[in-house]
């Protein structure tokens, strides 16, 4: 029997190419991002392989000695590891250094089969700018979940066809199972799902061309929009942005879009009930739009980019692979219903967590979040607890790796139960 792998390592597996921060962000020069990637890769490569990772690390550590002792007096504590977008743009050049093939972004539209050893064969077909370098990048990606009946390949043709949107992003569309009803769940021995098959996307286009991961969005078209919301809301982090066309929502609840935007270019009555419901909850990025056109998505898509960092998470799991939004990841999730939102107060260098049904929460740290020089007090259902949080390039390497996504970096972590409140 094939055995699938989990879909959390299937999202590791997806790989990313990090956007690059803005200058005025920065501390570092593009020659310290560039030297510090390039032994970053080496290690990375050396995990992998498992040889040879003691003197890959030490490489590591000692370029990052030498670039943090020439720029501390900047920094909180002179820590390197603070500085959250310059790490970004290191580990950018790390993952596009030993993971990205260039040969296989061919421009214009073309469709590929790839190959998975424990996915088997996947067609996807893509759209890559006319004038497309790598040089250039990284471009926004828009994944395109077909409506029913449609190949990837027909529906590019005739479905996203704006000059413009076809010149400035990359457009990737695979073929979806052919049952539909499998669209919105994990595939098993006998075929693929709509999740796997999306994440197998994303990571095949990471793989091959310069994606900025923090503009990358999932459209669904007709039948396509209720999967696709679905995926997102699963892997909220994942995506700057959630776009439907001629298509309703579904039965979702807007919970997991707190920062993820979502626009809708004619929709059906469940797609009104979700905006509804989502200002409810104090989420106003829903957008509505019934004569919107491509140039209209285009247009939102140039102005969205995701939030990586947010100091709001709110999770209602979807799946039992929902435990993970951000910087938050739960565990001990009830089968009858969970719910958990934590915010964060970085004047007070404080994190509040309000909990039912989970009994774990591990919370993800980088100094962007909290100030990781002072001690952080985290505060889960009136339970308190403050730690000094140590910074850890070995961790931060290390989850980089792990989690394939260089656009969210994090130099420790710490778990907290979750005491149960009674009412």
């Amino acid at each position: 029997m094939q055995r699938r792998p989990t879909l959390l390592l299937l999202l590791a597996l997806a790989g990313a190419s990090a956007a690059a921060p803005l200058a005025s962000e920065m501390l570092l020069k593009p020659a310290d991002h560039e030297k510090l990637g390039e032994v970053v890769g080496d290690y990375w490569k050396a995990l992998k392989e498992s040889e040879g990772t003691n003197e890959a690390f030490e490489a590591v550590n000692d370029a990052y000695e030498k670039v943090q002792k020439r720029v501390a007096k900047d920094l909180p504590d002179g820590n390197l590891l603070a500085a959250v977008e310059d790490w970004e743009q290191i580990l950018y050049f790390a993952y596009t250094a030993t993971e990205v093939d260039e040969k296989g972004a061919k421009k214009g539209k073309t469709e590929r089969v790839y190959k998975d050893k424990d996915f088997g064969d996947y067609a996807i077909a893509v759209s890559t700018p006319a004038k497309y370098s790598a040089k250039t990048g990284p471009y926004p990606l828009l994944i395109c979940v077909p409506p029913k009946g449609k190949s990837g390949k027909e529906h590019l043709a005739t479905d996203w066809v704006d000059p413009a949107l076809l010149e400035g992003a990359i457009l990737a569309s695979p073929d979806m199972p052919t049952n539909e009803l499998n669209w919105g769940e994990v595939g098993d021995t006998a075929g693929h799902g709509g999740i796997d098959t999306v994440l197998l996307c994303l990571r095949s286009i990471k793989q091959t061309h310069a994606v900025d991961v923090n503009r990358v969005f999932l459209a669904g078209f007709e039948e396509g929009v209720a999967p696709a919301a679905r995926i997102a809301a699963i892997y909220p982090h994942v995506f700057a942005g959630v776009i439907g066309r001629t298509g309703d929502v579904g039965d979702l609840s807007p919970v997991n879009f707190r920062n993820l935007p979502t626009f809708f270019a004619g929709s059906g009555e469940k797609t009104t009930t979700f905006q509804t419901r989502a200002k409810e909850e104090g989420i106003e990025n829903v957008t509505l739009n019934a004569a919107g056109t491509e140039a209209d998505i285009w247009a939102w898509m140039q102005k969205t980019v995701r939030v990586a960092n947010p100091t709001d998470v709110s999770l209602v799991p979807q799946h039992t692979s929902n435990e993970r939004a951000y910087w938050l990841w739960v565990r001990g999730v009830s089968p009858n219903g969970s719910k958990i939102r934590a915010r964060i107060d970085r004047a007070a260098n404080t994190i509040k967590i309000e909990s039912e049904g989970i009994t774990t929460a591990t919370v993800f740290f980088n100094d962007t979040l909290v100030d990781l020089s002072k001690p952080v007090k985290v505060d889960c259902n009136g339970t308190v607890s403050e730690d000094f949080i140590p910074r850890t390039l070995k961790v931060m390497l290390d989850n980089g790796l792990k989690s394939g996504d260089t656009g969210r970096v994090y130099v420790s972590s710490h778990s907290y139960d979750i005491p149960v409140v009674t009412k």
